[in-house]
């Protein structure tokens, strides 16, 4: 075992018995004899007070024997001395343990293995070996803080660390098993984190070397069921972290070794011992996400615990290494991705900033704002589940800018330039429409044809520069406002066909509303009062005398005046029904279509702010963001 410094004097050590002894009785003792003849010199007393070591504390006492802090006077340090218990020193069997023990960790030099300086007897007659003494805290002691929620602990062992402390254990397990040598007791008491980063396993007192045999025998697992630590004269090990076959006193391979380690991972994660005390015979269940659903332990950890802890040794990691290995590919992913998430939070900062100087509207504001944009898409793109980045996306793309940019304003022009075309088009298919009213007019009785012309010409106008004008890429307002005066200069001379209150007031109205399509306000207010025009403007002519009056009162009864027709019966009810029928289907139409492009595009910022709002979820709540038409 190692001699450990846990600041806690006289903690009392647990020490296994019954270990597989390597040479025989007088071997060891051959072995301890030899030591002391060469030493005999400096011989070292009974309380280790003199000779060449002088005993300053305990450091803890166990079930084979007592570990003492002692100065070394022939080299000048302070080293950790264990020594047999004198009750038990003449058991042959506990002797040769004793001294297997000294020589297996100090045939293991290892960096995480603590190496054995020197072995000998006391002036007693006990054995001793003394060794390097290391400071730190068991993983045991550090789990059982973490599990309990101090904070201090939990920010100076994390996973991370706590994962590639396990990760060094696995290396000098694997060192061990390259030389030959089982541990068989592997515990989180067994692996001790050193003050600066130093990782120790400790306690090879029940080690196995593979090459000899056992003749200590094996005792029936279940005599220890439920225990947690290595007990005299019972089956070696601990039973909370043996593997199955091992509890059975079956042959062992280092697979063994690694269900312990695999049992100590589980550990690790899930802050809770891989199997219960009471129903340590249950086979092994390392499915960290089923037994402990509340903690984030990783996959591929998971898969790790479950292969390692396999109840057949064969599906297993073949060696301690594999398992090392298992735990690096990890951390070199968690470290990649540490790595892109500090990338990204760089990202964020700088995008951060530049929203602050966009907020000042200043005259870079809007540059201010794309870089932000540029900066959080490259910051999501590494680290997509940043919380803090979402939401700043969402505070991006849910508050407007003061101003349109440029870019912006372009799309909305190209945006009204096609709504604009759109409505010329069909302009020229609802003047068409009217220009089949023309034999109708001709079959009620032609009195005066040139007054027909002022109706005709002027729409005949205004029909063939919609036509010009919808296939212009921009049109300019003047060529919109042309067609508007020369539609309404139209209606104006409709007027004369049944006078400016008949027929007339439905054509204005009609083309008024089908015209607030118009995306501008200027232009839609400006057909509204032209087409008031077109009703006024005739009235008030004829009440001034300058055209002929249209309609005479007399005896209570309205007239129209006759100007254009002779008004036969059956074909003006025939023109005015037909009129007003087309009129209502026609712009109708004209606006449906329009409102379906609309439509369409309404359906179009739904669906955007849909996958907004998706993309926003949890992260923040979406203000301000409708999809609205322009008044």
């Amino acid at each position: 075992m190692g001699a450990p410094d846990h600041d806690t004097p006289g903690k009392t050590l647990t020490e296994p018995d019954g270990a597989t002894q390597v040479a025989s009785p007088g071997d060891a003792t051959t072995l301890i004899d030899g030591r002391s003849r060469a030493n005999a010199s400096r011989p070292v007393g009974a309380n280790g007070a003199v000779g060449r070591y002088r005993t300053r504390n305990v450091l803890g006492e166990g079930g084979m024997g007592q570990v003492v802090l002692v100065h070394d006077d022939q080299i000048g340090r302070d080293v950790a001395l264990k020594s047999m218990r004198s009750e038990i020193a003449e058991q042959p069997r506990l002797r040769a343990r004793f001294v297997r023990e000294a020589r297996v960790q100090g045939q293991l030099e290892h960096p995480s293995i603590v190496p054995v300086y020197d072995i000998g007897t006391r002036g007693d007659g006990t054995a001793f070996f003394t060794m390097k003494r290391v400071r730190g805290r068991t993983l045991e002691d550090i789990l059982a803080d973490v599990a309990r929620g101090d904070s201090e602990a939990r920010e100076r062992f994390t996973l991370r660390k706590l994962l590639s402390a396990f990760a060094t254990a696995c290396l000098a397990v694997d060192f061990a098993h390259s030389r030959g040598v089982l541990h068989r007791d592997l515990k989180p008491s067994n692996i001790m984190l050193g003050d600066f980063g130093e990782v120790y396993v400790l306690d090879w007192g029940i080690a196995k070397v593979l090459a000899e045999s056992d003749d200590v025998p094996v005792e029936d697992a279940g005599t220890m069921v439920g225990g947690a630590a290595t007990a005299a004269g019972s089956v070696l090990g601990t039973p909370l972290y043996m593997a199955p076959e091992q509890m059975r006193g079956a042959p062992l391979d280092r697979t063994a070794d690694v269900f312990a380690l695999g049992a100590i991972l589980f550990e690790i994660v899930a802050l809770r011992p891989l199997r219960d005390g009471g129903a340590v015979l249950q086979p092994a269940d390392a499915r960290a996400s089923i037994r402990v659903p509340d903690r984030d332990v990783p996959p591929e950890i998971e898969a790790a615990c479950v292969r390692a802890t396999a109840t057949d040794p064969t599906e297993r990691y073949a060696t301690a290494r594999g398992l090392h290995d298992a735990i690096e590919r990890y951390l070199e992913g968690d470290r990649e991705i540490a790595q892109r998430r500090e990338v990204a939070r760089a990202h964020g900062v700088r995008a951060r900033e530049a929203l602050d100087r966009a907020a000042t509207g200043g005259s870079d504001s809007e540059t201010e704002r794309g870089r932000a944009m540029q900066e959080l898409v490259r910051a999501l793109a590494l680290d997509p589940g940043d919380r803090s980045l979402l939401q700043m996306l969402v505070r991006v793309l849910s508050e407007p800018p003061r101003a349109a940019p440029p870019e912006v304003r372009e799309g909305i022009e190209r945006s009204d330039q096609a709504v604009i075309r759109e409505g010329a088009r069909l302009g020229v298919y609802t003047l068409l429409s009217w220009f089949a009213f023309v034999p109708l007019a001709y079959a009620l009785g032609v009195i005066q044809p040139r007054l027909l012309v002022w109706a005709i010409v002027p729409m005949l106008a205004a029909t063939l520069l919609n036509l010009f004008a919808a296939r212009m890429p921009t049109m300019p307002r003047s060529v919109q406002y042309a067609s508007f005066l020369l539609t309404c200069a139209g209606f104006v001379g409709a007027s004369r066909l049944f006078g400016p209150l008949v027929l007339v007031p439905t054509m204005a109205a009609t083309y008024a509303v089908t015209v607030q399509t118009h995306p501008f306000r200027s232009m839609r207010r400006a057909v509204v009062v032209l087409c008031c025009a077109t009703i006024l403007v005739p009235v008030a002519f004829e009440a001034l005398g300058v055209l002929p009056a249209s309609y005479v009162f007399e005896a209570g009864r309205l007239s129209i005046v006759p100007h254009v027709h002779a008004f036969p019966r059956v074909g003006t009810l025939a023109f005015l029904v037909t009129a007003c029928v087309a009129m209502t289907i026609v712009p109708s139409m004209f606006v449906g279509r329009m409102r379906r492009a609309l439509s369409e595009a309404e359906e179009r910022l739904h669906v955007q702010a849909w996958h907004f709002r998706r993309l926003a979820g949890e992260f923040g709540t979406v203000r301000g963001v409708e999809t609205t038409t322009r008044g």
